[in-house]
């Protein structure tokens, strides 16, 4: 099972795409998709950074800024695969196990 991760903030548009045609990391700031137990908040998520070298890039049909994104995890090299908004900074992602296609 794999848990979606909502990304909080990453790159702007022309980041987005020199980095991939670049090969560079590109930091993304994230919740770990499980929330934290405490006794004055209840539902704190942990906001951590996300640096991903991307495999795929692609624009969504008919958008100017919604994307289809597969990647590798710069720090324990696990494939993740996602959908970003480069207009609101905001998307999602998972962390597979194995290499998957986005379609």
């Amino acid at each position: 099972m794999s848990v979606q991760n909502k990304i909080l903030n990453g790159p702007s548009k022309p980041n987005l795409i020199s980095g991939y045609n670049d090969k560079k990391v590109l930091l993304f700031n994230f919740t770990d998709g499980i929330p934290l137990s405490g006794s004055l908040i209840g539902s704190l998520r942990l906001t951590i950074q996300l640096m991903i070298t991307f495999t795929l890039l692609k624009l969504e049909d008919g958008s100017d800024h919604r994307w289809k994104f597969r990647g590798t995890n710069y720090r324990n090299k696990k494939f993740v695969t996602g959908s970003y908004n480069s207009y609101t900074k905001q998307g999602t992602f998972t962390v597979e196990n194995k290499l998957e296609i986005v379609r």
